[in-house]
């Protein structure tokens, strides 16, 4: 199978060339529908997150950066729950510990140190998961 990432600012010709095409099980269009344009697989993307990816991955970010959602937020596996009990935290005497009013001075540094998150490419994501789902049934 080929699998065509397109929207309503692809090409006129090629837009035409896809759409003589449609009846090819083997050729896929996979990206966000518009005035004159419907894809196979419709992705719900807006116009300004779609062209903020496209300039991602012309800026040299990675395709698994553009189609992996990493979630910010700490892992608490059983090692890491059982190293917590082993070394207590030694912020007991400490009144600020407790007060929730208090600032976490590190934890404003570290958020205002972090890059920007590049964004997910819906197209290209839904493109590498029916990729894979094809290999996985052996189609491909």
């Amino acid at each position: 199978p080929v699998l065509v990432l397109a929207n309503a600012e692809t090409a006129r010709g090629l837009r035409q060339i896809l759409g003589a095409h449609r009846t090819n099980p083997s050729l896929v269009t996979i990206g966000p529908a518009g005035t004159g344009f419907s894809p196979d697989l419709a992705i719900a993307i807006g116009h300004e997150a779609e062209r903020r990816a496209y300039d991602a991955l012309e800026n040299g970010a990675t395709i698994a950066a553009l189609t992996v959602e990493n979630a910010d937020k700490s892992r608490h596996d059983e090692a890491a729950i059982a190293r917590d009990r082993a070394n207590p935290s030694t912020d007991a005497g400490d009144p600020e510990a407790d007060d929730p009013n208090a600032v976490d001075d590190s934890a404003a540094s570290k958020s205002a140190a972090k890059p920007p998150a590049i964004p997910i490419d819906r197209a290209l994501q839904r493109a590498v998961q029916l990729h894979r789902a094809l290999v996985a049934l052996k189609r491909v």
